[in-house]
């Protein structure tokens, strides 16, 4: 089989941050992009399915607030918005062959993600330590791009998935590792 198209996405970004009080920081942002598909054909020595040029556009605003809770500890709370667009893969690469085979769709549409989060972060450097952050977030998906087999067969097909939720906890530490005792 032959397969193959091209995408294009071109975007702008523009972002700033302003301390608009003594321990008050907001940065706020906004992406646009443009993305188009288009030369999509798949098919064999003997046939060949072409494919209509796509467009799409999107904004995706970005917000976040930092307050210097105290001397090395920043409480941060983000907002934004993420679209992942379908990859020439996803559109249009559909193949055969060994033990697995892909099925393309070129009506896919691009995912539309909205991601909160709340965090705390604490310098440990007059501890002789790092950095340590928690990271409360939740993510909302729509039109997941999401890919598995087929049910019972050996077939694999990316697809829309309506919405998929995410919540979660991070715990993250930067520095050196703490000495557990002696003897180690």
């Amino acid at each position: 089989s032959s397969v193959g198209g091209r995408t294009q996405t071109t975007y702008l970004w523009a972002q700033d941050a302003w301390r608009f009080a003594p321990r008050w920081q907001a940065v706020l942002g906004l992406r646009w992009e443009a993305w188009t598909a288009y030369d999509g054909y798949t098919g064999t020595a003997s046939s060949a399915q072409t494919y209509a040029r796509r467009r799409d556009a999107h904004a995706s605003p970005k917000a976040a607030l930092a307050y210097q809770w105290e001397p090395g500890t920043v409480l941060k709370a983000a907002l934004g918005r993420a679209v992942r667009y379908p990859t020439v893969g996803e559109l249009y690469g559909a193949t055969s062959g060994g033990a697995l085979s892909f099925i393309n769709d070129p009506n896919l549409q691009p995912e539309v993600s909205w991601t909160g989060e709340l965090s705390l972060e604490k310098d440990l450097a007059s501890a002789g330590a790092g950095l340590a952050r928690a990271t409360l977030f939740h993510e909302t998906t729509r039109d997941a791009l999401y890919s598995q087999l087929v049910p019972g067969t050996s077939i694999s097909r990316v697809q829309n998935v309506d919405k998929v939720r995410t919540w979660g906890l991070a715990l993250a530490y930067s520095g050196p590792l703490p000495r557990l005792g002696r003897g180690l």
